[in-house]
């Protein structure tokens, strides 16, 4: 969780007569508000390719998932880290961790064979644990037969499921079939399963493929804009967009072995808790997805194997982000440091999570022009103890996660510290507080 506010650069004896109080909130209980999402809606677009997604530079076929990313966050790199065929991953996407498949004869498929996940799944911790009926939960894909199951875990299972709508064929008649559920239903938390691009990837006509890739980059955007004219979607909703393999680099027409085509993937989200405008690059993987979106809407996921992506999020209760203290200043003036109203941030700005830290955080700043950049550490005497970063980052947000030790390597001691930010038009400054 970041700082409400960044200020400018106080001597660290200004800042004495405030360090009472500061430990005294850093001993308090933390924040319990929750965030502003409500809803989730996550996107699986199976096979694309990150070189023709969101890793293409020129957004010849990716257009409006590229938009959406810089005006949320994506993540690089995101990987499958595990197995890189559908039958596997999308298990892996639901429950969070890559799970065993079972096999059963599934009546609602008059007997015939079929799968389930061994883990219980998104979908089950969703419903069981907020309490929420079946049909706020929707799984919204083609016709494909005999839909694979979520779990049968004693603990979660069949009274868990969700929604299943499997109607039609083809991305955009899926599209729309997912906005006739959203219209009749409303679901608080919606997955929607697009299968074009691998259908035309295997189909080795490259043309077709591209083109299945710029439907479901339309579908992508159409949804997002179509959420935002819903008075029970707009502003609440966080929608995520990931794939569950790549393509092999040497022949696009397969997938399923170790090369970095099958295995990179792409995460995009966006929404009121989204520090907009941030590639991060700290390394996720599928398992990350699930316990990300219990973090949102305030549910655990026990048995996932994956670990919240916070970094991607806005502290709750927060405009722009604050630490966990809420304790950001300004230097006395009244200004504090060009902070913008909303869900914005200003031009240059600085924060890190979670703070306190226990040795390392993640910290985030912004710098509004391509010039050079500084962030460093100095201790409460006003000595830098460490360097952060030094160099020309570019434009927006920045990522960096840092394990507190000083020149020598050894860990810092505990006390408090002021990360600054200079940049070539000011500098900023966080009071941060590293406890052993």
């Amino acid at each position: 969780m970041l700082s409400t506010r960044s200020y400018r650069r106080r001597t660290p004896a200004a800042a004495l007569p405030a360090l009472s109080a500061l430990l005294l909130l850093c001993a308090a209980p933390a924040f319990s508000a929750g965030y502003v999402t409500e809803n989730v809606v996550l996107v699986i677009i199976d096979g694309l390719r990150y070189s023709e997604g969101l890793g293409d530079s020129t957004r010849a076929h990716a257009p409006r998932m590229a938009e959406l990313a810089e005006r949320g966050a994506k993540v690089e790199p995101f990987l499958n880290d595990g197995i890189t065929y559908t039958r596997n991953a999308i298990p892996a996407i639901w429950c969070g961790a890559w799970t065993g498949i079972g096999s059963f004869q599934d009546e609602a498929c008059g007997g015939a064979g079929n799968s389930h996940a061994i883990l219980p799944t998104v979908f089950e911790y969703y419903r069981k644990h907020l309490d929420r009926p079946q049909r706020d939960c929707a799984y919204v894909l083609p016709a494909v037969g005999c839909v694979w199951k979520p779990s049968f875990d004693a603990n979660y299972g069949r009274n868990y499921w969700p929604y299943t709508h499997a109607v039609g064929t083809g991305d955009r008649t899926v599209f729309h079939e997912a906005l006739g559920v959203i219209e009749r239903d409303a679901p608080s938390f919606l997955l929607l399963y697009l299968s074009d691009v691998d259908h035309e990837g295997h189909g080795g006509n490259w043309e077709n493929y591209l083109k299945a890739i710029v439907t479901a980059d339309s579908i992508v955007g159409a949804l997002w804009d179509h959420l935002a004219t819903l008075p029970g979607y707009a502003g609440k909703t966080t929608l995520f967009v990931t794939n569950d393999h790549g393509r092999h680099d040497y022949d696009f027409r397969g997938h399923g072995d170790d090369c970095t085509g099958c295995r990179t993937i792409e995460l995009l989200t966006i929404g009121p808790d989204i520090v907009p405008g941030l590639v991060s690059i700290v390394p996720r993987a599928i398992p990350d997805i699930v316990p990300t979106i219990g973090e949102l809407l305030g549910f655990p996921t026990e048995r996932s194997t994956g670990e919240p992506m916070l970094e991607l999020l806005i502290a709750p209760g927060t405009e722009t982000g604050g630490s966990d203290t809420g304790t950001g200043e300004t230097d006395g003036s009244g200004d504090a440091g060009g902070e913008a109203e909303g869900n914005s941030f200003p031009a240059n700005w600085i924060g890190s999570a979670p703070n306190p830290s226990t040795g390392a955080s993640r910290i985030r700043f912004r710098t509004s022009t391509e010039g050079r950049a500084r962030v460093a550490l100095h201790d409460l005497a006003g000595r830098e103890v460490a360097e952060v970063f030094d160099g020309r980052p570019g434009s927006g947000m920045h990522l960096i996660q840092r394990d507190w030790r000083d020149r020598s390597g050894d860990p810092l001691r505990a006390g408090v510290y002021f990360l600054t930010l200079e940049t070539e038009t000011e500098t900023l400054t966080e009071r941060i507080v590293i406890l052993r």
